[in-house]
């Protein structure tokens, strides 16, 4: 494994959570009535929780560990502002994500009001894309430039031991591609 394994699956990891993003996105309209499909209250719990799982298991921690390498090197102010943005964003995400689990979790038992779960997930929609956008056109060019054979090194060590806990991010993905290929809707990427 080397810097282009690195960034390859960081970017394949990227293409998973926007699949995944939409497809909760649609599930949770099934909530609301406004899709005529059937409503599987589990389905949406757990492309939700793939959501969060996938993230905190070991994608941020990979990118946290690079971000930090290159927090070390003469960026400029503007990006290190990035850098440090994104850096946030992933605390951010992650807390979005605990939220809008609570809350789904709730009007399924209770059946109460849509509309704080709809703008909670379409809030986090938007940060998801933006950050993905601003690490793959600003952060991943800047480590490529920067980040030394060893730090790169470093990394596929940490990739190599973060892909045991990983192993629970491929039964999500072989979930998703279960579903997926017993759907018949495409799924949009950007």
């Amino acid at each position: 494994m080397d810097i282009d394994d690195v960034l390859f699956s960081l970017l394949e990891d990227h293409k998973y959570m926007v699949k995944m993003t939409y497809l909760f996105d649609q599930e949770l309209q099934s909530l609301t009535g406004l899709r005529k499909q059937e409503v599987n209250k589990e389905r949406i719990l757990d492309l939700l929780q793939y959501l969060k799982a996938f993230s905190a298991i070991a994608h941020h921690k990979l990118e946290d560990f690079l971000f930090e390498k290159l927090m070390h090197y003469p960026l400029t102010d503007d990006e290190k502002n990035s850098l440090e943005k994104v850096m946030h964003e992933h605390e951010y995400l992650d807390e979005m994500s605990c939220s809008l689990e609570t809350q789904v979790c709730d009007y399924i038992v209770s059946q109460g009001d849509m509309s704080g779960i709809l703008l909670l997930a379409s809030k986090s929609k938007a940060l998801q894309f933006s950050h993905l956008e601003q690490e793959q056109k600003i952060i991943f060019p800047l480590l490529e430039q920067y980040l030394s054979p060893e730090e790169w090194h470093e990394s596929v060590v940490l990739s190599e031991s973060l892909a045991i806990d990983a192993q629970e991010q491929d039964m999500w993905r072989l979930l998703w591609m279960r579903e997926n290929l017993s759907k018949t809707h495409a799924v949009t990427s950007c």
